[in-house]
């Protein structure tokens, strides 16, 4: 009977535990959904309230517009641009496979594309580009064609499949920003920083990217055609499967970068520093390696170097007197790696 006794009182203690845990778990999600309902009203009011302060903006930016033919805007005004996208809050948005995407500022996209619309002074536009944050913008499939950007802040950006096309994005901050299958064709990024940038399937055929930072930019299947890369940075990027055919890369450092099964017939890479980079696969039919450093990188065929001839590279009888190929195993594979011919 004692043990009958002690078996009923924890048994009824361990459910009453249970009981009294789901009561208080009832009470902290209906305490979360509160908070959540209370939060998302605030959330509603503030954006309502920024939209209308966007509003008022814009309404005092077309007015002074028309006060005057050559369009241009008081450093007060553009101080007032200034503030009203400082004051825009990012969200975290889902991926379609429902993974978090980096912070994204709707408000700040659609203040960018309504200021490119209006027709502002090339001065007044590159003085908001400047003093402006557009960072983090949400500005996917935005028609940006032939719009002036020079200087612009779009750090962390979102202009996935975007078209600008002849935009002017020179000088401008593009670092993190997501540029999957944009349409940049013929557009300016002189001097851009483009690092950790997501140009994968990215159309950047004659653009000029002279002296901009793509360091472990993604450009892997890039389109890059005859395009301007002198003295610019790809250290560790990714140009897996990228056409760089016919693109000037003089004086660019490549060092690390991944150049498996690149496309690189006609490509000028003169005094290049192509040092450590993974060449398996890559196409150099009728590239141009003057002066290119290639210490340590990697090819598949042991036969690399006496084929740089059948395949036209200019420059290949000096490469082939100053460099020699070791053989390595990688995953099981022979891969080979170039090496100095010491003197």
């Amino acid at each position: 009977m004692l043990l009958g006794i002690c078996i009923a009182g924890a048994a009824g203690y361990f459910y009453l535990s249970d009981l009294m845990q789901q009561k208080y778990t009832a009470q902290i999600e209906l305490q979360q959904s509160r908070i959540d309902q209370q939060a998302a009203t605030i959330d509603s009011g503030r954006h309502i309230s920024m939209l209308n302060m966007m509003n008022i903006v814009l309404a005092n930016v077309n007015e002074e517009l028309g006060k005057t033919t050559a369009r241009k805007l008081s450093d007060e005004t553009i101080e007032q641009i200034a503030a009203l996208s400082y004051s825009f809050n990012s969200h975290v948005y889902l991926e379609s496979d429902g993974i978090p995407a980096n912070k994204r500022s709707p408000e700040r996209g659609q203040l960018l594309l309504l200021l490119t619309t209006m027709h502002i002074d090339s001065g007044s536009l590159h003085k908001i580009m400047t003093k402006t944050s557009f960072a983090g913008a949400l500005l996917r499939e935005a028609d940006l064609e032939g719009t002036n950007l020079a200087g612009v802040d779009l750090q962390g950006a979102d202009l996935q499949d975007a078209n600008l096309q002849g935009a002017n994005l020179d000088s401008a901050n593009l670092s993190f920003v997501n540029l999957w299958g944009a349409n940049l064709h013929q557009a300016h990024l002189n001097g851009t920083n483009l690092k950790r940038a997501d140009l994968r399937w990215s159309n950047l055929n004659e653009a000029d990217l002279e002296k901009s930072d793509l360091k472990e930019a993604d450009l892997a299947s890039a389109q890059l055609r005859k395009t301007n890369l002198r003295g610019a940075i790809l250290k560790w990027a990714d140009l897996n499967g990228a056409f760089l055919i016919e693109a000037d890369l003089t004086g660019a450092d490549m060092f690390r970068s991944n150049l498996v099964r690149t496309q690189m017939t006609g490509t000028i890479l003169n005094a290049a520093n192509m040092s450590l980079t993974n060449m398996m696969e890559a196409n150099l039919i009728n590239a141009d390696l003057t002066g290119t450093t290639l210490h340590d990188a990697v090819v598949s065929n042991k036969n690399w170097l006496t084929l740089l001839a059948e395949w036209q590279v200019t420059s290949a009888n000096e490469i082939q007197l100053d460099y020699k190929l070791e053989e390595e195993a990688f995953n099981g594979k022979p891969i080979y790696r170039l090496k100095i011919v010491k003197d």
